[in-house]
């Protein structure tokens, strides 16, 4: 068993690369669409030149070997995410210079980190975690950079983070962050649900059965609790015992049960 620091991450592409139209001309070829992933050197945008333009115009045929005269490909710097799409049109004149789109690098995703100051020296640098996704899957991540900044309202110092392993997705997406306290491998465990306690939480105790109709009081100690289980440290139980951990809040000491097999 073990427990958790559970934090919020957002995730960020810290490298983007603007794709800007190297030479003035019209566009011929939108090969890409918002949010659709490319890879290095895949063909984004086809631009014609001027001077290709006006050969064509005036009707004059190109050479054989002049074919891709004035035609320039746009190609990706890396793999990636298309983030923005800026020009989309086919047979827009564009500038030199002007920015065509942006291009999130893959390697590049990052996981930002809210931590409360309090709680920093509990978080090494270089050390692992756990994500949790919306999705309810689970990837490792690393720390990788602490940001010197303090958010002043909450008192919050963000860090960085990169999964140990290549992942896609999108920005801004809200994940839980479960940097690991305490664990212990062999211990005594019970559903979280079978533990009962006192409106003071001074004492705690669970439902257990004596026989096939009494359950009783038993007081316990407990140690590491998580979402879902708790340890006892005290008593220790056997394989065989009996203990409700469904239906046991408010149960009397000493109440009558029925087993419905």
């Amino acid at each position: 068993i073990q427990n958790h620091l559970n934090l919020f991450a957002t995730t960020q592409y810290l490298k983007k690369n603007q794709i800007n139209a190297p030479v003035a001309g019209y566009i011929t070829e939108v090969n890409i669409a918002l949010g659709k992933k490319v890879q290095k050197g895949d063909i984004l945008y086809v631009i014609e030149t001027k001077e290709r333009r006006s050969i064509q115009e005036k009707g004059e045929v190109l050479d054989a070997a002049l074919n891709s005269f004035g035609l320039i490909p746009i190609k990706a710097t890396g793999n990636g995410i298309i983030s923005t799409f800026d020009k989309q049109q086919i047979g827009d004149y564009i500038l030199e210079g002007s920015l065509m789109c942006t291009l999130a690098e893959d390697n590049s995703l990052a996981f930002k980190v809210d931590v409360p100051f309090e709680n920093l020296n509990t978080i090494k640098e270089n050390s692992t975690f756990t994500i949790e996704l919306p999705n309810h899957s689970f990837l490792e991540a690393r720390i990788t950079t602490y940001l010197t900044s303090i958010n002043s309202l909450n008192q919050t110092q963000p860090i960085l983070a990169k999964a140990l392993k290549g992942v896609s997705l999108p920005e801004n997406l809200l994940v839980r962050a479960l940097f690991p306290l305490h664990q212990k491998d062999s211990t005594q465990i019970l559903p979280i649900t079978a533990l009962q306690t006192d409106e003071l939480m001074q004492e705690f105790w669970v439902m257990e059965l004596v026989n096939d109709s009494l359950a009783i009081k038993t007081l316990v100690q407990t140690g590491i609790k998580n979402d879902s289980l708790v340890e006892i440290i005290h008593p220790i139980f056997n394989s065989s015992d009996f203990i409700i951990y469904e239906g046991a809040y408010g149960l009397e000491d000493s109440s009558f049960v029925f087993i419905q097999k």
